[in-house]
């Protein structure tokens, strides 16, 4: 039996983070992309990971990105 990384990985990944689904209006993935860029991120998810704990560890921890709404079953966040 041959070492399947792919596999490894995936059952790491499984077994060591929890995800959190987050949906946007069509267009604006781009447009998120380009501005976690231009602030020197590389990627959107380093770029939110960054926002929320900053907000965590912030006494002010008010941020307000548009228009927030928890739908289903809190698995996932709509941002309007």
């Amino acid at each position: 039996m041959t070492f399947d990384k792919k596999k490894y990985d995936q059952k790491y990944v499984k077994n060591n983070y929890d995800r959190i689904p987050l949906n946007v209006k069509k267009g604006e993935k781009e447009k998120i992309a380009q501005h976690a860029k231009n602030k020197g991120f590389d990627s959107i998810t380093e770029y939110i990971k960054d926002l929320i704990y900053k907000d965590m560890n912030s006494k002010n921890s008010n941020i307000k990105v548009g228009n927030i709404k928890q739908n289903g079953n809190n698995n996932s966040i709509n941002i309007n």
